[in-house]
């Protein structure tokens, strides 16, 4: 008898640890799979902020072809800035927020990719939508990652017209320099930023021909 009472106890615990064990992994299993260890986000969003997108495949959209808006940003040293004011460049317009784990994976490549072109005529811009609770982390994040780019805020008007019908992040335009959209990527992994640099480097190229 004593036997079988210690059976069901330890048959009962053993079930009890794998329901346990089943709930960490589910909520572990949210996050992004693509994101590297050793990436933390230094704060999570607020509830009205952008969501990351991923755990998504990488996709494009039929953005294509429309033109460069005449749209407002503030850049970090209060500067007013206008988008046309970058016609006659290749533009890489990038929405993003440091709680984001694909922008961080993001970052260093749109940096590599303006040291290595921006001589050729090529201008990344970073538009942080991450909210008021997200802006005092944009310095240290500046820091860490060596961001050299241009950084700022889009006006809501500026959100709403390029993320209304989707609000995950990171989503990246890339313009040629006659303002005309070439491509629109939601999301970041390493497929993105093959097909990313090759058509950032043809639009350069298209033009400087």
């Amino acid at each position: 008898m004593h036997s079988s009472f210690s059976y069901s106890r330890a048959a009962l615990f053993l079930t009890f640890a794998a329901v346990v064990i089943s709930l960490v992994l589910s909520a572990c299993g949210s996050g992004d799979p693509n994101a590297s260890s050793d990436v933390t986000p230094p704060t999570s969003p607020s509830t009205n902020a952008p969501k990351a997108a991923a755990p998504i495949h990488p996709e494009t959209t039929g953005h294509n072809d429309t033109a460069m808006k005449n749209q407002s940003f503030t850049l970090l040293d209060d500067r007013r800035m206008h988008l046309t004011q970058y016609l006659g460049q290749v533009v890489v317009l990038d929405f993003w927020a440091t709680y984001c784990s694909p922008c961080v994976k993001e970052a260093p490549r749109l940096d590599s990719l303006q040291k290595q072109l921006g001589s050729q005529g090529l201008q990344v811009i970073g538009l942080n939508v991450g909210g008021d609770d997200d802006k005092p982390n944009i310095p240290k994040f500046v820091k860490e990652y060596s961001i050299g780019y241009t950084l700022a805020y889009p006006d809501p008007e500026m959100v709403k017209l390029y993320m209304a019908d989707d609000d995950r992040i990171p989503q990246t335009f890339i313009f040629n320099r006659q303002g005309r959209m070439v491509n629109h990527f939601v999301g970041f992994d390493d497929e993105t930023d093959a097909q990313m640099e090759q058509i950032v480097k043809a639009s350069i190229n298209e033009t400087a021909n």
